[in-house]
C-alpha cells in the first residue's frame, strides 16, 4: 500500500429510540475513523464501520487486517475515500463546492411508528418517499399499510419496503395479495427474497411492482437479469460505485445511493458519490438514502449536518469536512 502511517479513532454510535427519543439500554455500534498519511505526505480521513450481522468481519479484525496490509471490501473503500479527501485537503478545496445534492427518502426502522401525525409531519418536511424496514411481521405490516393507504394517497407519500431477503416467494405473493389497492403507494420493494432472476422477473410482471436489489456479491453480477429488477441500490462504503454505475447504465436500470448507516464521515462520502452520479446525464439517479445521521443520538459531527426539504445541508470545509472536530480527536497509530 502507498501509505506512510495509519491512525485510528474509535467511536460509538447510539441508536435512537421510538420516535427519535433516546433508546433505553440500546446496544451501541462501534466503528473507527481513519487518518491515513500517504507516502507523498498528504493525509485524509475516512470511516470503517462494519456490520458483522450482514457479513462484514468485526471491527478489530478489520483494523488488524489493515495493519497487515490486507484489505476487506470495507477498508478498500476507506482507503479510496481517504485518498480523495487527502488530495482535496492538500489543494485547499471542499469536495462539495458547487455540489447539487440529490433528494432523499426518510428512513423508518419500525413500521409501527407510522401514524397520522408522523406522516403529516414528514410531508411538511418535504418527504414524499419513506423507506420502511419490514419483514419480521409481514401480515401485520401489510395491514398497517392498508390502514394508512388513504392518508398516504392524500399526502402523495410512497413507500420503499426493504425486506432484507427475509421472505419466500410465496410470502411475497401473500403480502402483495393482502395489500390490494394499497400497493399503488409502493415505490419499490427492496430484496423481497434472495435474488433469483426468474422469481424476481415473475414478481415484477405479475404484480406490476418494481423490485430493487441491494448489496450485490461480485459472484452475483454475472447472474443479473435487467428484466428481473428496476433499481440498483449502491452503498459506496462497501461497493465500487463506479462499477455499479456502469452496470446500471448497461442494464438500463436506475440507481439509489444510500449510506451504510455509518458515521457522518462515511455518510458524507456516500453523499459525495451521489453528487457525482447526480451530475452524470447518463445515470438515472432516484431519490437517495443519505440522511442517516437522524438514526443515532447526536454527536460532534452530526450536529453540523442539517436537512432542508429532503436534502442534506452541510457547511463547506476542506475535503470531506469536519476539520476542526477531526483535528481535536486523540488519534492512535495503528
Amino acid at each position: 500500500m502507498d501509505i506512510r502511517k495509519i491512525e485510528t479513532y474509535s467511536y460509538q454510535l447510539f441508536p435512537k429510540g421510538k420516535l427519535g427519543s433516546k433508546a433505553v439500554n440500546a446496544p451501541f455500534r462501534q466503528g473507527a475513523l481513519l487518518r491515513i498519511t500517504f507516502s507523498n505526505g498528504k493525509a485524509g480521513y475516512s470511516d470503517c464501520f462494519p456490520w458483522p450481522e450482514l457479513g462484514d468481519v468485526p471491527l478489530a479484525t478489520q483494523l488488524c487486517f489493515l495493519k497487515e496490509g490486507k484489505l476487506t471490501t470495507l477498508t478498500e473503500r476507506s482507503l479510496e475515500f481517504a485518498k480523495i479527501d487527502a488530495e482535496a485537503r492538500s489543494e485547499g478545496k471542499s469536495l462539495f463546492k458547487d455540489a447539487v445534492f440529490p433528494q432523499n427518502h426518510f428512513l423508518v426502522t419500525d413500521y409501527r411508528l407510522l401514524d397520522e401525525g408522523r406522516l403529516k409531519a414528514l410531508s411538511e418536511d418535504g418527504f414524499s418517499l419513506l423507506k420502511v424496514k419490514v419483514g419480521s411481521q409481514p401480515i401485520q405490516e401489510a395491514e398497517k399499510i392498508k390502514e394508512l393507504f388513504p392518508l398516504l394517497k392524500e399526502l402523495s407519500i410512497q413507500l420503499r419496503l426493504d425486506f432484507n431477503s427475509s421472505l419466500t416467494p410465496e410470502q411475497v405473493e401473500e403480502f402483495l395479495e393482502l395489500l390490494g389497492p394499497a400497493s399503488l403507494q409502493i415505490d419499490f420493494i427492496e430484496d423481497p427474497t434472495g435474488y433469483h432472476p426468474e422469481v424476481w422477473k415473475s414478481l415484477q410482471e405479475k404484480w406490476n411492482i418494481r423490485l430493487a436489489i441491494d448489496r450485490i456479491d461480485p459472484e452475483q453480477i454475472s447472474q443479473l437479469d435487467p428484466t428481473s429488477f428496476s433499481v440498483l441500490v449502491v452503498k459506496p462504503a462497501i461497493q465500487d460505485w463506479k462499477k455499479m454505475a456502469s452496470i446500471a447504465k448497461q442494464m438500463g436500470v436506475s440507481l439509489v445511493v444510500t449510506s451504510y448507516l455509518d458515521h457522518p464521515i462515511g455518510q458524507l462520502y456516500a453523499t459525495w458519490v451521489a453528487v457525482q452520479l447526480h451530475a452524470d446525464p447518463h445515470i438515472q439517479l432516484e431519490p437517495c438514502g443519505l440522511i442517516s445521521q437522524i438514526a443515532y443520538e447526536p454527536n460532534a459531527f452530526s450536529v453540523l449536518l442539517a436537512t432542508k426539504k429532503n436534502r442534506l445541508e452541510l457547511p463547506l470545509d476542506l475535503g470531506i469536512g469536519f476539520s476542526s472536530v477531526l483535528e481535536g480527536l486523540k488519534w492512535e497509530e495503528l
